[in-house]
């Protein structure tokens, strides 16, 4: 019986059998993350209090950054980013500015956010894989896995 936590799973598993072009199921699964956790911060939940306090804390890398502005929301990105910088400025001052300038440019608050589903979903295929034969026959009908995504597999399978 499908559980709601292997539905983006098992969709990019038979995704990836259906379409051998789209490749490693674990990289579609990463690309729809990504794709959601950016729709989500440029819209409604930018506004949301505790979000805001994150991304003030932890910014964007230069990717996601690029990727944020070319999508349509460029008001709400300002407005994030002049929260983050007055964030970054209140926080660069003193003898700790360096480091606490370098902390925010180690960070990102969309990779953060994909980190933690992507584990999740590694977590859940290492589960399905030992609990349900016909997920078995997908990951046998996979046309490859990358080797990053390959090795967190065998790792999640292995916790």
């Amino acid at each position: 019986m499908e559980k709601i936590y292997t539905i983006p799973v098992n969709e990019a598993f038979d995704a990836c059998m259906e379409d051998k072009t789209k490749g490693c199921p674990f990289c579609e699964m990463f690309r729809k993350v990504q794709e959601n956790e950016l729709d989500l911060i440029l819209g409604a939940s930018m506004m949301e209090p505790d979000v805001r306090i994150k991304t003030n804390e932890m910014g964007f890398c230069d990717k996601h950054f690029s990727m944020m502005m070319k999508r349509k929301n460029r008001l709400g990105l300002a407005l994030m980013l002049e929260s983050h910088l007055a964030h970054v400025a209140k926080e660069s001052k003193g003898f700790g500015a360096m480091k606490k300038i370098e902390k925010i440019n180690d960070s990102c608050y969309i990779c953060s956010r994909i980190d933690y589903h992507i584990e999740r979903m590694f977590e859940t295929a290492a589960w399905l894989y030992d609990t349900d034969r016909a997920f078995e026959e997908k990951i046998k009908n996979q046309s490859y896995f990358c080797m990053n995504h390959y090795h967190k597999f065998l790792t999640a399978g292995k916790n």
